[in-house]
């Protein structure tokens, strides 16, 4: 396996547990002393699985970007991609004609065909579930929609295939089933997240929603101190400074620094997976970072750079502890990406999913928490795809079916000819 193809699945999981991008599947693992450290296993793609590996890391920084962009400059800001991306995978399934292909350049998948796409998220899916046997990853998908409709054959079997996915029919009208829907959450998640919906609005009909959880300890030698964590102080953009808990070590790390940023990497368990983390140059701040890195060929070469000259660089490494939820929505970002499509009831297409129903997106948002501390990090979220009934316009009935009156008139000068009342329609004469 290629440096380069090495390098695409070490941004495009390994920086899982760093910006919260996290991947996997449904996984156990204790952490325990006394587990034996598997060797983390090499994961082998094909030419368009790069491609789609590649894509996913500038839709990373792109997305950060955007997000970065809407929110306070000191807010803490924690999101997943790949969450997204796997909700988005599924909506793509339920879509058709242009509703599909706004879906897929949202994603940047354009250049792809729908199996492409599918086969990817299938393999690196099951791939990362047996990557790291001292890292509990659990990655799950779920679709519930309203138990009177009948979904098409294809997009439940797809979606049970590809995406591991359970689908489930329930009565909407039942507040009772917010508490099964968040209860479904919490227990993938670890508890982290346990309050994805509040209401089941009248007009929903479908919620496609992925889970994530990541569990994961430093590398044996890659461990901080608590008796070296101090307090310090951390720069405000703004001004000012705040009182952070500090860790100090001393390592040899993959390194890279230039005039836009440092970057140092920090793995995990068997070293499957790893943190990032990046510093922008004193002239840069991390909206500017995040665009840059959004070109993948600058990404490439930072990691690459990093990997291959520098890896016994010794750094001094600190690291303030953080724990943190970031919740958001995405429907403004994704419209701007070209998605607008499936959220207008006059385009939207869901023939692929459900026939004869009038669907559309309603909003798309996520549930994101983190904490990195000396022992290393623990990280959720949940994606929620919501998709509603659209308004369809109303029938006004008018049924003569008691006693009424009518008139004749000319229009154009309003000269009424005839008028009368209808008692009984069945009668003739007096």
């Amino acid at each position: 396996m290629s440096m380069k193809a090495v390098v695409s699945l070490i941004i495009g999981i390994s920086v899982a547990a760093g910006l919260n991008l996290i991947t996997g599947c449904d996984k156990q693992s204790d952490n325990t002393d006394n587990t034996e450290i598997t060797e983390p296993i090499e994961i082998t793609l094909n030419a368009p699985e790069q491609l789609l590996a590649e894509k996913g890391k500038s839709f990373t920084f792109s997305l950060l970007s955007s997000v970065i962009s809407s929110e306070e400059t000191d807010k803490n800001i924690s999101i997943s991609p790949f969450s997204l991306n796997s909700s988005l995978a599924m909506l793509l399934n339920a879509v058709a004609g242009a509703s599909k292909d706004s879906v897929k350049k949202a994603m940047g998948y354009d250049d792809f065909t729908i199996s492409e796409v599918n086969s990817y998220f299938k393999k690196v899916r099951e791939a990362v579930l047996s990557t790291d046997n001292t890292t509990k990853v659990i990655i799950a998908n779920s679709i519930w929609y309203r138990q009177e409709a009948t979904p098409e054959t294809p997009f439940v079997n797809i979606n049970k295939s590809y995406f591991n996915a359970e689908i489930k029919p329930i009565d909407f009208s039942d507040q009772g089933n917010v508490k099964l829907i968040n209860d479904w959450c919490s227990d993938k998640t670890n508890g982290l997240i346990n309050e994805a919906i509040d209401i089941i609005k009248p007009d929903d009909f479908m919620y496609m929603i992925n889970a994530l959880y990541f569990k994961a300890i430093w590398q044996k030698g890659y461990e901080f101190d608590k008796k070296n964590t101090v307090s310090k102080s951390f720069n405000l953009a703004r001004g000012g400074v705040a009182q952070v808990n500090m860790m100090k070590a001393e390592f040899k790390l993959p390194y890279y620094s230039d005039q836009n940023l440092s970057m140092i990497s920090m793995p995990y368990g068997n070293g499957a997976f790893s943190m990032l983390f990046f510093l922008p140059a004193p002239t840069k701040d991390p909206l500017q970072t995040a665009v840059l890195l959004s070109n993948e060929e600058y990404l490439n070469s930072v990691i690459e750079e990093a990997y291959e000259k520098n890896q016994q660089q010794t750094v001094r490494v600190e690291v303030p502890k953080f724990k943190f939820r970031f919740n958001t929505s995405f429907n403004d970002i994704l419209k701007e990406r070209g998605m607008a499509i499936v959220y207008d009831p006059l385009r939207a297409d869901f023939t692929d999913s459900f026939r004869g129903v009038p669907l559309v997106v309603t909003d798309v948002k996520q549930l994101n928490y983190i904490n990195v501390d000396e022992e290393g990090t623990e990280a959720a979220a949940v994606t929620v795809v919501t998709v509603g009934v659209t308004s369809v316009p109303q029938v006004t009935e008018f049924r003569l079916d008691r006693p009424f009156l009518f008139a004749i008139r000319e229009n154009t000068s309003g000269v009424i000819l005839f008028a009368g009342r209808v008692g009984n329609p069945a009668l003739e004469g007096n």
